[in-house]
């Protein structure tokens, strides 16, 4: 995720809350698409559209919006939706939100393929992602 630094201040990131409900956070998610926040990495061909969750999606918009906004206070609300993060959530990025299954398909097909060193990549790949 983006992350613009204030003067003086320390990195956060806008992301929902856990007990936030799918139907708030759709909402909130329309709202911060229409007032500013980059949401087309969230289309199906976007970079970010996967994990393809109301969570994932909704964390990023939301970020780009507080983000673009200069993380200026009230900027992170979102009707009660929205949380400050001191940590990055997007570490790390994007190797463990392969799901499982998928990961498993992919061994399978090196196994088969005979592909015995860029299995044993796979695997340490994943190790290190955990």
């Amino acid at each position: 995720m983006m992350n613009v630094n204030g003067q003086g201040g320390s990195a956060s990131w806008c992301v929902v809350r856990s007990d936030a409900s799918f139907n708030a956070l759709q909402t909130a998610l329309d709202y911060a698409c229409g007032a500013g926040a980059d949401c087309l990495p969230l289309q199906p061909d976007g970079l970010c559209f996967l994990p393809n969750t109301i969570q994932a999606h909704a964390s990023y918009a939301f970020n780009s919006y507080y983000q673009k906004r200069a993380r200026a206070p009230g900027s992170c609300e979102f009707s009660g939706t929205a949380t400050i993060a001191q940590t990055d959530p997007s570490n790390p990025p994007f190797f463990p939100f392969i799901p499982l299954l998928s990961f498993i398909l992919i061994i399978f097909l090196l196994i088969l393929c005979g592909c015995v060193q860029v299995m044993d990549l796979a695997c340490t790949l994943l190790l290190q992602g955990m």
